[in-house]
């Protein structure tokens, strides 16, 4: 085993998209799940959700390897959908928090740049999850997740992007 990462596996999502307690339960930042609430739909969205189109979605594409290729960081897999982002990237000598952010920063600025959203528009809720892989089964695993399980009709429009 190593005692540094192989990659990060990094999941952020679109804001207003997935909600606390909704039908698919989500987790909190200490790991603990939180359980689905059948009422959580009742009560009002402060953040309509935006899903991203074909479109955006290369464009999400492109700043995550824009990225990568400035930094000289290795992008072994991504996985753009409508309404979240996948990467398994390996880096060197940085927190896959700021990973995260960076990765955003990118993706919102060429999405307003191609005025796809507004200036002062939010796009991504805060933080994302964070997977460190130290092995290589769990990096393989996770590979492979990325490159084939998002691309289930159930988990991702026929149109997005995917490497």
């Amino acid at each position: 085993m190593h005692n540094t990462p192989i990659a990060y596996f990094l999941t952020f999502t679109v804001r207003g998209s997935w909600r606390h307690g909704d039908s698919r339960g989500s987790w909190k930042r200490n790991g603990q799940f939180v359980a689905p609430d059948p009422n959580i739909n009742a009560m009002p969205n402060k953040n309509p959700p935006h899903y991203f189109s074909k479109e955006e979605c290369l464009i999400i594409e492109n700043a995550l390897k824009e990225v990568c290729t400035e930094r000289q960081w290795t992008l072994h897999e991504k996985s753009v959908l409508s309404n979240h982002v996948h990467v398994v990237v390996t880096v060197q000598d940085i927190l896959p928090e700021s990973v995260i952010k960076l990765f955003k920063a990118k993706a919102t600025m060429r999405l307003r740049k191609g005025g796809f959203v507004g200036a002062e528009e939010k796009i991504w809720t805060q933080h994302g999850s964070t997977k460190y892989l130290f092995d290589e089964r769990a990096f393989q695993t996770v590979c492979e997740y990325v490159r084939t399980q998002q691309n289930s009709p159930e988990q991702k429009p026929e149109w997005s992007v995917a490497q």
